[in-house]
């Protein structure tokens, strides 16, 4: 029943902007008991703030929903290398806010660009 609801909330996330605060906060609680549920949250708080969804985003926000995705990619065991690889993917791809994103992650994507694990 449980998963009925998970997927139900992400749906209604994904269907108008949503709070990218509150997605974090659920990509980061349930990163290791439901990392499907916590995989969704994430990637849409991270879509959200690329799209400019939210009020005043700031730095350590964008740094939470990087370090959930992460911790969620471990989880699921995907190595951090080939996470780190499709979210610079998903901010290449996006022509909104992903200048903002790119700015404050530089430093942390770069780190294993090269290594695809």
């Amino acid at each position: 029943m449980r998963v009925v609801f998970f997927k139900l909330a992400i749906k209604l996330a994904n269907q108008s902007p949503a709070d990218s605060r509150s997605l974090i906060c659920v990509a980061r609680d349930f990163a290791v008991k439901h990392p499907d549920f916590a995989t969704a949250a994430g990637m849409t708080a991270f879509t959200g703030i690329m799209r400019g969804y939210g009020y005043d985003i700031a730095r350590i926000e964008v740094l939470d929903t990087y370090a959930a995705a992460i911790k969620m990619a471990c989880a699921m065991g995907v190595g951090e290398g080939t996470a780190k690889a499709h979210m610079l993917a998903l901010i290449a791809s996006n022509r909104t806010d992903s200048e903002f994103m790119q700015r404050i992650l530089a430093h942390h994507l770069a780190e294993q660009t090269d290594k695809i694990d």
